[in-house]
């Protein structure tokens, strides 16, 4: 049998992977979006999680909508942030929401892009499919 869990997250997606160093040998995240984010990611994740964390082959799809700036450069957002970090962001919320047991988990895996418009806010629209291994 196939589950599908489907939920969306308002909200200004953020990157992680993203690094700077700050002296020491001390590294932090740069999207300083991060920590609202991932909050807002977990939260969403733990709401919709099944009765245990999904542990076998995974596929998540994630729309991303992005704020449009005043001046686009491209009529989509082919510009930072990057959707492999916006991903990432996603997969750890989805793990520490419960969702997954670790996204080490997930097999098959598509980011997109979009711009924000008045009837689709920023965030992301996240699609978790699996199927029973019992």
């Amino acid at each position: 049998m196939t589950n599908t869990i489907t939920f969306r997250v308002d909200g200004d997606p953020a990157p992680k992977g993203s690094k700077r160093h700050v002296g020491n040998g001390r590294l932090i995240e740069s999207s300083k979006k991060l920590p609202a984010w991932m909050r807002a990611v977990t939260q969403e994740a733990a709401k919709n999680r099944p009765s245990s964390p999904i542990d076998g082959p995974t596929t998540v799809l994630m729309d991303f909508y992005l704020p449009r700036p005043k001046r686009p450069r491209y009529d989509t957002p082919a510009v930072k942030p990057d959707a492999d970090k916006l991903a990432r962001s996603i997969l750890d919320g989805l793990e520490a929401g419960g969702i997954l047991k670790n996204d080490s988990r997930v097999t098959h895996l598509e980011a997109t892009k979009h711009y924000a418009t008045n009837t689709t806010p920023p965030g992301a629209h996240i699609t978790i499919t699996w199927k029973d291994t019992k």
